[in-house]
């Protein structure tokens, strides 16, 4: 299935199911009603393997006659604690405190 679409601003959108033209509303348009409209078919490139620790983000270029959807290869963000490890950490900083609170009133 093609799917045609606009680039606007880097962000894809794509065509509605209904078009007006020339008044009339017409449904599940045609490709080249499509076309004339400024739709662009999108082609979309296979995504290449990645290794542990990356991912992949899409890349929109846009031509004269095609929107191409690429893939950029992304490192991985710091992964964010799970909930058990936020709470150990809490409670050891807790712990800490009251430690050097004990210290200091001592």
């Amino acid at each position: 299935m093609t799917y045609y679409v606009k680039l606007t601003d880097g962000r894809l959108i794509y065509a509605p199911r209904k078009l007006i033209i020339d008044g009339a509303t017409v449904y599940n348009p045609t490709a080249a009603m499509l076309t004339a409209q400024g739709w662009k078919p999108l082609r979309v490139e296979d995504a290449p393997a990645v290794e542990d620790g990356y991912h992949l983000e899409p890349v929109y270029t846009e031509t004269e006659t095609e929107v191409v959807q690429g893939w950029s290869v992304v490192e991985d963000g710091p992964v964010e604690p799970s909930i058990e490890e936020r709470l150990q950490m809490q409670e050891d900083a807790l712990v800490e405190l009251a430690e050097l609170i004990s210290e200091v009133m001592a």
